[in-house]
């Protein structure tokens, strides 16, 4: 049997299993959080260089809040409370972008921003425990079935061994 042919992936970080979340660009995989996110935070950025942007005072209320969002979104699907959705990705990473251009704005100007640290690591850090605590479980369910699997014929053949 012939395996399919696939698209070559660009700028995609899904394995075979989840291209569903990617967009086919021209014949390419492109990650559909990438696709949305990337675009945004530039122009934002781009513009924010250059000082056209929101009031500043809106920056923390903007700055948490646009990415709020998409942060819960990835933590719940990620945990398994919620199922993927094509429109919900888009719409969050888009209002995600936004925000996370104005910050890089912010940093660009002030590397050592207390708001744009507080935001990236506060939502870096929630993103990736929930991205890593289901395969820590999934891990840790398999380990259990394999030592039990392991000691239920280590019994067995000492049962054949030394009998009752």
């Amino acid at each position: 049997m012939s395996s399919p042919v696939r698209a070559p992936l660009w700028l995609a970080h899904h394995h075979e299993d989840q291209l569903h979340r990617c967009s086919l660009v021209r014949g390419m995989h492109l990650c559909r959080r990438c696709l949305w996110s990337y675009p945004a935070c530039f122009v934002v950025l781009g513009l924010s260089v250059f000082g056209v942007h929101w009031p500043a005072g809106w920056d923390a209320a903007l700055g948490w809040g646009l990415p709020l969002l998409a942060v819960v979104d990835f933590a719940l699907e990620n945990l398994g409370r919620v199922g993927y959705s094509v429109r919900r990705q888009a719409w969050f990473s888009l209002l995600a972008g936004i925000a996370f251009g104005r910050g890089t704005g912010r940093y660009a100007e002030h590397p050592g921003d207390r708001l744009f640290w507080s935001v990236a690591l506060t939502y870096g850090t929630l993103m990736t425990v929930s991205a890593v605590w289901p395969r820590m479980q999934r891990r840790a369910a398999l380990q259990r079935e394999t030592q039990q699997r392991d000691d239920a014929e280590w019994s067995a053949l000492e049962q054949q061994l030394f009998g009752s």
